[in-house]
C-alpha cells in the first residue's frame, strides 16, 4: 500500500475512495478500523472512522490506530480526510486529530526542519500576507457598506486577524531558529503554527467563495 487515508466520516471517506479510483489508483475502503492486513495488490487505503462527533480524545484514539494500522501495511504517504463542512468550534476534533497525526508522523531532522518551517514562512510572507493585506486594503471597507455581508464578514474577520497573528508568531519563531541545532520544542511550535495556518487559510478561502458566489 503507498498511499494511506484517514476518513472522520463515512461519505467523506467514500467521496475520498471513489476520487482515488477514478484516477487509476486500486482502493480499498476500510469501515471502521480494519481488523487484517490489506491485500496485496490494494495501492490505497481510505479508513472511513466516525470520528466527526465523538469526544475528542476517543476521536484522537481511533485516529491513531488507524495510522499505525497504515504505516503496517507499507504506507510512505498519508492524507487526513476531515468533513467538508469544516467543524471550527473549539470542541472540535479536527485540530486536535490533525496535530496527533502529525506529531506521530515527525520524520524530518532538525537542520532538515528548519530549512522547511523558513521556506514555510516565506510563503507565508510572500503570498498569504500579501492576499490578506490586499484584503485590508480593498475588500473590507467594500463589505462594510452591505448589510447582506455583515454577518459574514465578522467571521472572516475572526479568521483573517487569526491568520495574521498566528503568521507573525510564525515568522518571529523563523528568526529564532538555529538552523544548525534548532531547539526542539521551538521546531514543534513552528510546525503547530503551520498546521493551524493551513486549516485557517481554507476556512479563509472557503468564506471568501462564499461571498463571491453571492
Amino acid at each position: 500500500m503507498l498511499l494511506g487515508c484517514i476518513g472522520d466520516d463515512f461519505t467523506g471517506s467514500s467521496d475520498l475512495a471513489n476520487t482515488l479510483v477514478k484516477n487509476g489508483m486500486r482502493t480499498t475502503q476500510y469501515c471502521g478500523l480494519p481488523q487484517a492486513d490489506a491485500g496485496a495488490d490494494v495501492e490505497a487505503g481510505v479508513v472511513a472512522l466516525k470520528t466527526r462527533s465523538i469526544p475528542v480524545e476517543e476521536a484522537v484514539r481511533q485516529s491513531l490506530q488507524a495510522l499505525e494500522w497504515l504505516q503496517r501495511q507499507g504506507c510512505t504517504q498519508f492524507l487526513f480526510k476531515y468533513c467538508s463542512t469544516f467543524d471550527s468550534t473549539p470542541e472540535g476534533n479536527i485540530g486536535p486529530v490533525a496535530e496527533a497525526l502529525a506529531d506521530r508522523l515527525e520524520t524530518a531532522s532538525g537542520s532538515d526542519a528548519a530549512a522547511l518551517i523558513g521556506e514555510a514562512s516565506a510563503v507565508v510572507d510572500r503570498v498569504i500576507l500579501v492576499h490578506e493585506r490586499e484584503d485590508d486594503r480593498v475588500r473590507y471597507p467594500a463589505l462594510l457598506s452591505s448589510p447582506h455581508h455583515a454577518a459574514l464578514l465578522t467571521s472572516l474577520g475572526y479568521a483573517h486577524s487569526e491568520i495574521m497573528r498566528i503568521a507573525g508568531l510564525l515568522s518571529m519563531m523563523t528568526r529564532d531558529l538555529d538552523e544548525r541545532a534548532p531547539d526542539p520544542s521551538l521546531t514543534r511550535d513552528a510546525q503547530r503554527a503551520i498546521e493551524r495556518l493551513v486549516v485557517l487559510v481554507q476556512l479563509h478561502n472557503r468564506q471568501e467563495d462564499a461571498i463571491a458566489g453571492d
